[in-house]
């Protein structure tokens, strides 16, 4: 890329970075980074958070480590947080490391969710549709995915938060130039990603569907997936027998302690049974 082109481009990502961002995805990660490493950090943060999550992180791999501080102090901890997922674990703790502790912990903590809840089993790789994507462009990503591609994708403001799902075979007759938002949209139920994995278990609306889990801001994190699910209900189910187990043998052990203790203890004597300070009751 020549100096007058990346100079254009700059200006570019900086005056319209909604639009620049559809330029970008159709480059690759290693032509963007060296043009989001020259940008302003509130730039190239503006950018990062409205590209697809999986390919700003690869974007943030190939941008300089001395880059990471500016950048990520220029987002939120949320949106950090949903990049920062889909980085490689390298990647994630160079970013971490060299933030200030006050912009680090509320990063951590949007990272670090109780194992027992949705935002911790929740998986990132998933393919989602931003609203303001032409049809055209969206048929195109698809394509690469063939083998992939569900019946319903989330759809996605800039934001991350879920405007609804979209029918993959809607697609087809749609016109190129028009946008995944102006098209019809199911209505997609979404759980928080605080919530218990065995309230989800409970819950028959994710009945063999994959659940939308998002953030404390209400940005998409990613799904959980039915075989997560039906992995903790088996273990929830089998709790009750392991319990039960583990009672009986209490039980047993404290039976077996007491026929010991009449084994080993003083045997009684119709003398000792008569002193007031041996009686039972």
């Amino acid at each position: 890329m020549g100096n007058a082109v990346r100079n254009l481009a700059l200006v570019h990502l900086e005056r319209r970075p909604e639009e620049a961002v559809r330029i970008l995805e159709r480059c690759s990660a290693a032509e963007v980074a060296p043009l989001l490493e020259r940008a302003a950090p509130a730039v190239a943060a503006a950018v990062l958070a409205r590209l697809s999550p999986r390919f700003a992180a690869d974007c943030l791999a190939g941008m300089s480590r001395e880059t990471y501080p500016d950048v990520f102090a220029e987002f939120s901890p949320p949106a950090a947080a949903a990049l920062l997922r889909h980085a490689a674990r390298t990647v994630r703790e160079a970013a971490l490391a060299g933030l200030p502790e006050g912009v680090r912990a509320p990063i951590r903590d949007a990272l670090a969710y109780p194992r027992d809840t949705a935002g911790a089993l929740a998986s990132t790789d998933v393919l989602t549709l931003f609203g303001d994507l032409p049809a055209g462009r969206a048929v195109e990503m698809l394509r690469v995915q063939a083998d992939s591609v569900p019946d319903r994708i989330p759809v996605l403001d800039r934001s991350r938060r879920v405007l609804g799902a979209l029918r993959t075979a809607a697609l087809c007759w749609s016109p190129p130039d028009h946008t995944v938002r102006s098209l019809t949209l199911d209505t997609l139920d979404v759980a928080p990603a605080t919530t218990p994995i065995t309230a989800l278990v409970r819950d028959r609306r994710w009945d063999g569907a994959p659940v939308p889990i998002v953030d404390r801001s209400g940005g998409f994190i990613g799904v959980l997936r039915p075989e997560s699910l039906r992995r903790v209900a088996e273990e929830h189910q089998a709790r009750p027998a392991t319990e039960l187990v583990a009672a009986f043998s209490e039980l047993c052990w404290f039976g077996l302690t007491g026929v010991l203790a009449g084994l080993t203890g003083p045997r009684s004597t119709p003398e000792r049974d008569q002193e007031p300070d041996r009686r039972l009751g």
